[in-house]
């Protein structure tokens, strides 16, 4: 067993305490690292466990040996750092309230270095003394592990949160990290032991970092939760001090400590920067859309509205609102829009095309109710990423070209009256027109000039063929 460097601690320790020797013996024979404390906390032995988990040369005994140098006298709470956030023997005393006592622990090495740990801690009769047993529990930054079964758990648990890809964080109802993983250390840019026994404020984004300690104690004193049991977005705060969006999820854990908390955290940079461009290719896409100068909507494969462009918005009234998410029906003329739904499914059930990749006349229905001859061309999309099918449809108002195709009747209507008369109706009939007496009655085909003249029907026969 090692003494500490206050030879009046240990003699006082053989003095008041008969069966020290018999302590000593039991220290010196734990697998786990040992101390054995004054009513104060100093430590007055420990023993070659002890040196191994906190980084001292170990010092030999009597027996073993010629004795080495002592190392200086260290209080227990310059080596460990409790779970319920005490910074003083004292404090822990005072939370003890049973004879024996177990509780998660800082491991505060004599580098510097800090693991994460669990400690028993044990009052002993007579005197006013304690044993502290100490166990590692981080595999991959100690190599001191008890061979309990209850240790190997441990084990088991700290690698599997190791081998998680998000971030892991345990801390006390003191803020104080008391475990992480892997991911956390990578994640936020910090050593290991820049981040063990820290406050979990250090990785705090936005104001929350000055907050933090307000929202634990309030919840410990109301029970009011607004984020523990669920997932919710906010900022993080990297080592260079780079902030960057976390989905951060709260877990409450109730051990015979107190209470502890277990946060997991997801980096959404990622996540966020492909929502970018999503929403930047749909910006680009949805002015491409809005560029044309007919009318496009989009649909599902339930006939529900997913996209318009401007120019359907001013030809039906809907506001692109009231577009997105309700059925095409409302814009179907002539008794479709009762039909439509059936439509769809006859042609998802058997592919019979009826109108997609054609375009035929119909009739659709502006929002005051007016229906309206429209051109229609439908073509169908799939989703590769979801494997569903959308529809688009391209309408062309025929209203003006009606409107003109009238107008064109009505003016050929009006020259046929006027080249074959009013009595004909519109009817292809020969001009009546009478030659002249004269012309007729001397038989005389030239012209006073001596040219011969055009017979009457041939003239008719021209303007006849001119009109049709």
């Amino acid at each position: 067993v090692v003494l500490s460097s206050d030879p009046t601690s240990s003699a006082t320790m053989a003095s008041s305490c008969p069966t020290a020797k018999l302590i000593s013996l039991a220290v010196r024979g734990a697998s786990d690292a040992a101390l054995i404390l004054t009513s104060a906390g100093d430590v007055v032995a420990r023993n070659a466990p002890a040196d191994k988990l906190f980084g001292f040369p170990h010092e030999q005994d009597d027996s073993a040996g010629p004795e080495q140098e002592p190392s200086a006298s260290r209080n227990v709470c310059d080596l460990l750092a409790f779970s319920h956030g005490a910074r003083s023997w004292t404090d822990v005393a005072a939370c003890l309230g049973h004879a024996e006592y177990s509780c998660s622990v800082v491991i505060i090495q004599h580098d510097g270095n800090k693991l994460t740990g669990s400690a028993r801690i044990t009052k002993l009769d007579p005197g006013d003394y304690y044993a502290v047993y100490v166990c590692a529990l981080d595999t991959s930054r100690s190599k001191l592990w008890s061979d309990s079964e209850e240790l190997r758990r441990l084990k088991r648990i700290q690698e599997t949160v190791d081998a998680s890809f998000d971030a892991c964080f345990t801390i006390d109802e003191k803020g104080n990290i008391l475990m992480l993983n892997d991911a956390a250390v990578k994640l936020f840019g910090y050593d290991y032991n820049e981040l063990m026994g820290e406050n979990i404020s250090i990785i705090c984004g936005g104001n929350h970092a000055a907050k933090h300690d307000r929202y634990i104690a309030k919840y410990l004193e109301t029970g009011v939760t607004k984020i523990m049991g669920k997932k919710r977005e906010v900022p993080a705060r990297k080592k260079d001090g780079t902030e960057f969006p976390v989905e951060l999820g709260l877990k409450e854990i109730k051990t015979e400590d107190g209470v502890i908390f277990s946060a997991f955290i997801k980096d959404l940079t990622q996540q966020k920067e492909q929502e970018r461009q999503i929403r930047l290719r749909e910006c680009i896409t949805q002015a491409a859309v809005d560029s044309s100068f007919d009318p496009m909507i989009q649909i599902d494969d339930h006939g529900v509205i997913v996209s318009v462009n401007k120019a359907a918005v001013a030809l039906f009234g809907w506001s692109r609102e009231e577009f997105i998410g309700s059925n095409i029906s409302m814009i179907c003329g002539d008794g479709h829009g009762a039909h439509h739904g059936a439509y769809m499914a006859r042609y998802l059930e058997t592919g019979q095309k009826r109108i997609i990749g054609r375009k035929r006349p119909t009739k659709a229905r502006r929002k005051d109710g007016k229906e309206f001859d429209v051109e229609l061309g439908v073509q169908e999309v799939h989703d590769e990423a979801t494997g569903r099918r959308y529809f688009c449809g391209y309408i062309r108002d025929m209203t003006t070209h009606k409107m003109q195709q009238k107008k064109m009747m009505r003016h050929e209507s009006s020259i046929k009256e006027e080249f074959f008369g009013p009595g004909s109706g519109g009817k292809k009939t020969p001009l009546s027109i009478s030659p002249s007496s004269s012309d007729v009655g001397n038989g005389d085909a030239s012209s006073p000039g001596g040219r011969p003249r055009r017979k009457p029907n041939r003239i008719l026969h021209h303007a006849n063929t001119t009109i049709s």
